[in-house]
């Protein structure tokens, strides 16, 4: 686990720059209530008070920045920001397709555009949509900290399936799906092979692929990992309190905002750092990810991974950087920009300068 004393040491010298110059141009590409696809993926449109938040985060660092609402409006904007600017930098929360790689297209253009992207790269963004995937790359070595788990797709054993399902609570979720949509914890114990037939194939019509997984009743803890210079830094570890009895982030329980977060500091604080370091690096994960465990009888279980986390005001991964850096919530952005640059040779920081 690296000392995190060098990201702050990093955060204080970049509070000591000048705004970047008409060189450098920041686009913020979003999905508003105007332009997300349907109801169901409100949860993950920005709302007015997280855009301007977001965006005046930007400002403390950039005298340019663009924001721009929807996928396809970045494409037509493209080309007229580029003119303007030498570097041309993006961080993206925009999503407007369904199913896997739907938040890939920014990473894309990003890379067919030479733009300097800040967000999860392209192969960071396909993994980050498809939990199968991941969790055949990951379970090769990390296999003992994964609930018991299988995805359902069309070639599965009904037989086998209602046989697991017949003992205790499940967790059903989308392979493809984020924001805890489609996420369903269900007691399947006291109905019939039938009625848990029935409801798979409801499910499977919804959601073609998807994991059933043991569900874990205990704490949820989310480790965020900054990488930096080649190594993954985490500034601790945030838990969510539920405001609800039932203990899981479903969608109405993340739409309605019924939780919140406190930091963890528990006996498992070193482990859940040094696996979250093993899935990022398995992954190949950029700037800031997140990786989030289920905590019971003293064993850790990987409940979620995100290569994008959000990480605006209101979430516990913002609320752990600015507790570490003593800052402002626009610290996280303002290192990912850092990051980003000092990775490309574009800003070479000078630890040694006099105060």
């Amino acid at each position: 686990m690296m000392d995190f004393n060098v990201i702050i040491k990093l955060y204080h010298l970049i509070k000591k720059q000048s705004k970047l110059n008409k060189e450098y141009g920041m686009i913020f590409v979003y999905n508003s209530d105007k332009t997300v696809r349907d109801k169901e993926h409100l949860s993950e449109c920005v709302l007015p008070a997280e855009k301007n938040m977001i965006e005046s985060s930007f400002r403390k660092v950039f005298e340019y920045v663009y924001t721009i609402d929807g996928e396809e409006s970045f494409i037509n904007k493209i080309e007229s920001i580029r003119k303007k600017h030498k570097y041309v930098l993006v961080y993206s929360m925009a999503q407007n397709i369904d199913g896997i790689g739907r938040r890939c297209l920014i990473p894309l253009l990003c890379d067919y555009y030479n733009l300097i992207n800040i967000s999860a790269d392209f192969m960071a963004s396909t993994f980050s949509d498809n939990k199968l995937l991941m969790f055949n790359i990951l379970s090769q070595n990390l296999a003992k900290y994964f609930p018991i788990t299988k995805y359902h797709v069309e070639k599965n054993d009904f037989e086998e399936i209602c046989k697991m399902l017949s003992n205790g609570k499940w967790v059903i979720k989308p392979n493809d799906e984020s924001a805890s949509i489609g996420v369903h914890v269900i007691d399947f114990s006291a109905k019939s092979k039938q009625e848990i037939e029935d409801y798979i194939h409801r499910y499977q019509n919804k959601y073609p692929i998807f994991s059933i997984q043991k569900f874990i009743d205990g704490q949820e803890v989310a480790v965020p990992l900054l990488k930096f210079n080649e190594e993954y830094y985490c500034p601790g570890i945030s838990e969510v309190i539920f405001h609800n009895q039932q203990n899981y982030l479903d969608y109405d329980t993340v739409m309605l905002e019924g939780y919140s977060f406190k930091e963890y500091e528990g006996e498992l604080k070193e482990q859940l750092i040094d696996v979250s370091i093993e899935v990022a690096k398995s992954l190949n994960f950029e700037g800031i990810s997140r990786i989030d465990f289920r905590i019971s009888n003293n064993q850790i279980y990987i409940e979620d991974i995100g290569a994008n986390p959000t990480i605006s005001e209101t979430n516990g991964v913002n609320m752990i950087f600015c507790d570490k850096l003593s800052a402002e919530s626009s610290c996280v952005y303002e290192l990912l920009i850092y990051v980003k640059l000092i990775g490309l040779g574009l800003f070479i920081p000078s630890f040694n300068q006099s105060k």
